[in-house]
């Protein structure tokens, strides 16, 4: 963070910031459905006994 108020602009870096926060809310989702998708394949053909 200090780097980016060292480097930028107090507004460009909170622009940054901000669009760095919505691109990790982003992976977490699909992160998760990844994660959701993977079960549910286990689940569906490799569990079979």
């Amino acid at each position: 963070m200090k780097i980016l108020y060292r480097n930028f602009s107090e507004k460009k870096a909170g622009t940054y910031l901000f669009k760095l926060e919505k691109e990790t809310i982003e992976l977490a989702k699909n992160t998760q459905e990844v994660i959701r998708l993977t079960q549910e394949f286990e689940a569906k053909y490799l569990n079979k006994e």
